[in-house]
Formats: C-alpha cells, sequence, structure tokens
C-alpha cells in the first residue's frame, strides 16, 4: 500500500462547527442555480440529505452508516435513471455530480473530506454554466466563488472569525479576476463544451416549426427577449418590422407544417433538383442587384437568445453577411445544428413597404405544386365561398383585396382568447366564431387564396420590436411573435400579406399591447413583469439599461469566438502565430502574478491603522489649528492636561476625547467584542463635533 498519499495527523483532525456552517453554506449557495434545471426527484434527494446534515450539525445526530450510504447511492442511481432515462449525457451527468457532492458532504467528519468537499463545490459552480451564461448568472457564481472561498479559508485556518474569511475571501478571489481576464483573452479559444446538446426536459418557449389555432397566442404573453436587433444606420419604422424566421407550406386542416426539404428534394426530377441548387446563387446576384442599383437597405447585427431551434431571424428580403448561415427555397435563414446559446451574426435587408419578392424565374413547378396543397376535403364551405369571390373580383390581385376588406368590414376581432376551433377550423372561423389571434388569419387567407389557384403560404417570425433608449438597436420580445401570409403573384414574385393588420392595423403600427385595446389584458399572467409598466420613463430606462448590459455580455464575452480573438492578436501585436500567443499569454501572467506580489509585499508592510488611531490623529490635527502640538515622547494624557491649562475653554471636550481614546486603547474589552465596537462609535461622534 505504498503508493497510497501519507494521511496526516490534520487529515483525521474531526471538524469544528463553524467550518461544517461555511460548508454548508457554501452548499447551499453552489446547488441554487441548479434547482430550476433538474427533476424532482434529484432536488429532492439533494434536499433530504441536507436537511440531515444540517440537522446532525445542531443537534448531534449521528452520521448515515455504511449500509444507508449504500442504499442512498442506489438510490441517487434510480433518481436519475427516473428521471432523465439514462445515466449518460450532459443533464445525468450533472445530476449525478450534484447527488456525488451532496453525499459527500452528509458523511464529511475529517479535514480530508473537507478539502474534497470544497474542490467538488467548484466542480459544481463551473456546471451551472451549461444551462444558461447570462450576466447575472456571471455575477452569481462568481459570488458563489467567494463563499467556496471561504469555507476554504475556514478550514484551514478555523479560529478565524466568518467575517474575516469572507474579508480575506473576498480580497483573493478580486486578486484572481485580471488573471481570470488574461485567461479569456488570450487563450486559444475552442467550441465551449457547454455547446453540446441537451435532452428537451427543459425546451424554451418559442416559435415551433408547425402551427394550430392557439399555438403563436400563448406566445403573446411571454415577455422574455427573443432577440435584438442592432442597426448601423436607421432602424425600419413599424410597418417595415417583419422579422422572418419559418416558411409552412403543409396542410393538414387544421395545422400548418413546415415541409421537410430533404424528402422533396430526392423526389425532385434531376431538372428541379438542378434548379434547385441555383436558387441561391440566384437569389444573392437578384439582392445585390438591387442593393446596388440603389434600393434602402438594413445593415444590422441580431444578438439572438438560445432557442433550442436551428432557424434565424431577419428582415425580408435577407442577406447573411456571417459565414456558416444557410438559407432554404423559402428564403428563411438557418444554422446547421440547434442555438442552444446565444448567437449573433450579422445580416443585410431590402427595406421596401411592398416587399416585392424575387422574380418569375425563382418559382418553379414544383414549388408551386406545394404552395397550391390542400387537403382533399374539409371546411367545403369556405372553398366554395372563395371560389365565389374569385369569380367576382376578376383577378387574383382583386381577389386578395376583396379578401382584405372583408376582413377589416365584418366583425372580426383580434383577441389573445380565441374560442377553440373543432375538425372545420377555417369555416368555424371564417362564419361562425370570428375571433383569432394571427395565426387565426394567416391560416385562413393562406387556405382562401390555395382553394382559387393562387400559390401561397404562411410565414411564421416575429412582427415589431421595441426601441433601445441607450443604443440604436431594438428589443424583439416572445409575445411580438406574428403569423402573415406570402402570395405568389405573376410579374411581381412573392408579396405579403398580412391579413391581421386588415383586422386590426395597431397590431402592426403599434404593437400587441395596443392591439388589444386594454392595457390590463397585456401580459395579464405575469403581473410583476417589468413591460407592464413600459410608460413609465424610470421604469423603461431600469429595463434597457439592464438589457444594454445583458446584450453587451452576449456580444463581448459569450460571442467571443476564435475569430473574434484572432482579429484582437492582429490589432494589438500583428500577428496571431503561437509564438506570438504563447509569449503575450506568459508575459501578460507574469507581469501579472508580479504586482499582485508587489501589492501583497506593500500591504503588509503598511499594516491598516486601527479607526481610534485615525480618529485621534485627526483630533490632533485639530488641535494644532490652536499651536497645540503631540509631543513624539508626550503621552495623550499629558497632552490633554497641556491643552486644558493653556486653553480652560477647550478643557471639558479634550480632556473628555483624550480619556475616552484611553480607555478604548488599554482598557480590557468585553469577550465578544461589543463594547469596543461601540466606544469606537462614540469616540467617532466626539471627535466630529469637537471644534477649535
Amino acid at each position: 500500500m505504498g503508493f497510497l498519499p501519507k494521511m496526516t495527523n490534520d487529515d483525521a483532525v474531526s471538524l469544528p462547527k463553524n467550518t461544517l456552517a461555511f460548508l454548508i453554506v457554501s452548499h447551499i449557495v453552489v446547488i441554487t442555480p441548479h434547482i430550476s434545471k433538474h427533476s424532482y426527484w434529484v432536488i429532492s434527494l439533494v434536499g433530504l440529505c441536507l436537511v440531515w446534515r444540517i440537522v446532525s450539525n445542531m443537534r448531534h445526530w449521528p452520521l448515515p452508516g455504511k449500509g444507508v450510504r449504500f442504499l442512498l447511492v442506489i438510490s441517487g442511481f434510480s433518481a436519475v435513471y427516473l428521471a432523465y432515462g439514462t445515466v449518460i449525457g450532459p443533464l445525468a451527468g450533472v445530476g449525478l455530480l450534484l447527488l456525488a457532492y451532496t453525499f459527500k458532504l452528509l458523511e464529511a467528519k475529517t479535514v480530508r473530506d473537507a478539502h474534497m468537499v470544497v474542490t467538488l463545490s467548484y466542480f459544481v459552480v463551473a456546471t451551472a454554466f451549461l444551462f444558461d451564461q447570462a450576466f447575472s448568472k456571471a455575477l452569481y457564481l462568481l459570488f458563489s466563488c467567494v463563499v467556496i472561498s471561504a469555507a476554504l479559508i475556514s478550514i484551514n485556518q478555523p479560529s478565524t472569525h466568518w467575517k474575516g474569511s469572507s474579508k480575506s475571501a473576498f480580497y483573493l478571489v478580486l486578486k484572481s479576476l485580471p488573471i481570470m481576464v488574461v485567461l479569456f483573452l488570450f487563450v486559444p479559444r475552442i467550441e465551449a463544451f457547454w455547446s453540446i446538446q441537451f435532452d428537451n426536459h427543459h425546451a424554451r418557449m418559442g416559435l415551433s416549426d408547425e402551427m394550430s389555432p392557439g399555438d403563436i397566442a400563448r406566445l403573446g404573453e411571454n415577455d422574455s427577449v427573443a432577440f435584438r436587433a442592432k442597426f448601423e444606420r436607421n432602424i425600419p419604422l413599424p410597418a417595415e418590422r417583419y422579422w422572418r424566421a419559418l416558411v409552412l407550406d403543409d396542410f393538414d386542416g387544421r395545422r400548418w407544417r413546415h415541409a421537410d426539404r430533404g424528402v422533396e428534394l430526392r423526389s425532385l426530377s434531376k431538372k428541379d433538383q438542378d434548379a434547385t441548387k441555383r436558387q441561391g446563387s440566384e437569389y444573392n446576384a437578384w439582392f445585390l442587384n438591387r442593393r446596388d442599383q440603389g434600393d434602402n437597405y438594413f445593415r444590422y447585427k441580431i444578438i439572438m437568445e438560445a432557442s433550442d431551434k436551428p432557424w434565424l431571424f431577419a428582415l425580408d428580403w435577407a442577406h447573411p453577411l456571417s459565414a456558416n448561415i444557410n438559407m432554404d427555397d423559402g428564403f428563411s435563414l438557418s444554422v446547421a445544428k440547434p442555438l442552444t446559446e446565444p448567437f449573433v451574426y450579422q445580416v443585410e435587408s431590402l427595406s421596401s413597404t411592398t416587399l416585392t419578392g424575387p422574380p418569375d424565374g425563382m418559382h418553379w413547378q414544383y414549388q408551386r405544386k406545394r404552395n397550391l396543397k390542400l387537403p382533399a376535403s374539409g371546411n367545403e364551405r369556405s372553398r366554395q365561398w372563395a371560389e365565389n369571390v374569385r369569380k367576382e373580383s376578376g383577378s387574383d390581385e382583386a381577389f386578395i383585396s376583396q379578401i382584405l376588406a372583408h376582413f377589416r368590414e365584418q366583425k372580426f376581432y383580434y383577441t389573445l382568447r380565441p374560442p377553440l376551433l373543432g375538425t372545420d377550423s377555417i369555416d368555424q372561423f371564417l362564419f361562425t366564431t370570428r375571433r383569432g389571434f394571427c395565426e387565426h388569419y394567416a391560416s385562413t387567407f393562406t387556405f382562401l387564396a390555395r382553394s382559387v389557384g393562387i400559390p401561397a403560404r404562411v410565414v411564421v417570425g416575429y412582427q415589431g420590436g421595441e426601441q433601445s433608449s441607450l443604443d440604436n438597436y431594438l428589443l424583439v420580445y416572445q409575445f411580438d411573435a406574428h403569423a402573415w401570409a406570402e402570395v405568389w403573384l405573376p410579374k411581381r414574385g412573392w408579396v405579403r400579406v398580412d391579413p391581421t393588420a386588415a383586422v386590426s392595423p395597431a397590431r402592426v403600427e403599434k404593437g400587441i399591447e395596443d392591439a388589444l385595446g386594454d392595457s390590463r389584458r397585456f401580459l395579464a399572467n405575469s403581473p410583476l413583469s417589468l413591460l407592464r409598466y413600459r410608460d413609465i420613463p424610470g421604469v423603461r430606462r431600469l429595463r434597457h439599461s439592464i438589457d444594454y448590459l445583458r446584450m453587451l455580455w452576449i456580444q463581448k464575452v459569450v460571442g467571443y469566438n476564435g475569430r473574434l480573438q484572432t482579429d484582437l492578436f492582429y490589432k494589438l501585436f500583428g500577428s496571431s502565430s503561437t509564438k506570438t500567443v504563447m509569449l503575450v499569454l506568459l508575459g501578460g501572467l507574469s507581469s501579472l502574478l508580479f504586482l499582485i506580489f508587489i501589492f501583497d509585499v506593500y500591504s503588509k508592510r503598511k499594516p491598516r491603522m486601527p479607526p481610534e488611531q485615525r480618529l485621534y490623529l485627526r483630533f490632533c490635527r485639530k488641535l494644532s489649528k490652536r499651536g497645540f502640538n503631540k509631543g513624539v515622547s508626550e503621552g495623550e494624557t499629558a497632552f490633554a492636561h497641556r491643552v486644558a491649562v493653556n486653553s480652560p475653554e477647550m478643557a471639558e471636550g479634550v480632556l473628555r476625547i483624550t480619556a475616552l481614546y484611553v480607555q478604548i486603547n488599554y482598557r480590557p474589552l468585553d469577550r465578544d467584542g461589543v463594547g469596543r465596537k461601540q466606544r469606537v462609535n462614540q469616540f467617532r461622534k466626539q471627535v466630529s463635533a469637537f471644534s477649535v
């Protein structure tokens, strides 16, 4: 057994009660961010063990024996398996780590056990970033490191008061921050290990790749930020703020779905497959031609929150400027894998209120077939009505205008609480309920257009955005989710049609709050949301300040990747070679460590003066204005009597202050130190009140 480390006497020493209290507090602080991320089974077992440890520490209950600990381990594996269906993978792995960390705290008896608990604490803190990289989370985890470090100091200096341990831990973490910044900026960037895909147990609220009546209405009560759009120049008008996400082509009579482009492509002829491959280059050529001919365009950066979806957001019609962004034949942008962390990309879009799309050559026969497809039966009354309107109107454009006029002139209502619809949802909405959210109007219009042979599709995304008062960017919230329609018209291409705007123009011009017509209905299920008080200037500025910090954090920290690091090296040092990186890294760390060493040496050479001495020197400076200077070898009492003899008018105050100072310095204090603190406060008041 010679290969095992030799146990020292300290390793077998029982832990003091205050050290155990530090470990329990640090455990609670570390576990808190994980409570909302993990299953009830896991958190309940963690809570049970933590309560056991607390009661054991307070009431001297016995700790679990080997048999109980074995049962706890089996229960831990069972809880993780029941929660996630596996004990392998990132989410299950973190769950097992939380349980192991808790079990170790439960059985901790010696200094060696305590050191292991502290080591695990630092690892568990790091795993919190697997789920969220928010600025507030970073601040909380920094605070967690202070608490853990205080527990570590308490282990090695058990006689230190909790205030002293906390203060030392704070300065220790503070001194490590410059080193952390240097490592963050200059250590070569690799893909963050927390970008791996997690199970969908905690899917984020947002747009889906399918839509049925009521789906988007549920987002109308969600006040979380979907993304931010930071513009280089002017911000588009409210009527132009249509943020495209997905095109929904397939309709089964009730639900619209995003067509599987891969399956469809494999079923096409060779000619159509070649045409599809050309579409991207043809679209880019059309876009650049329009832009270069003088069409107005917006250039902007999207700072997108994690969505667990691969699609991106952009104004119509968009041209991505960032790498590794794809565009499908519905002109929607996407990336290769779902976004599990905030994502930043650059786009430019044409500016046009009519938004006429790409020309005729970019709508081929297979797309026309897709955009005309309807179920063989169902909603017969709507089909017949649409055919009658088309006969009366005489043209596709006139038909569209007449349908929009029908929505505008008849008693249709825009509401977040539409009635439930049955099998023939289009018929029921169009002729009976006439109450709905944007998806009801977009779905109904697209169905009517297809019924008369006009290629049409549903587009889902967001409409609107609140301008920040601190910078040139828009905040787009989940409640801005919107659905509209697009129709294909010869010689015009794809044209946006928003039937919701015909029913409720305020929805497009002013936003969902004005469209609902009653501010009490806006975010009614979120009474504490600051967005409910957006008209109060102070609250609005507070919201914008918090969001601005969040945006900077995403751009400068979360979004700091290899490309940005390379740009930084070229900007600062003119090269990003391995040699340059190593020299910068080693030089930066060496310089910081040397400065920290000098600071520590200097601070120890000049210990901080006690508060009563600083106050007494202040008192002496006041007396020096009257010509009384204390001699080097002169005692405090002798100096006070000399002043009192020569200036009787100051005698009472001088003698009282000096007596209190002597009392603080030389009289034995109460064991808990309370008497000293009270006397120092009294001394401070008397020195401040004394005047010459």
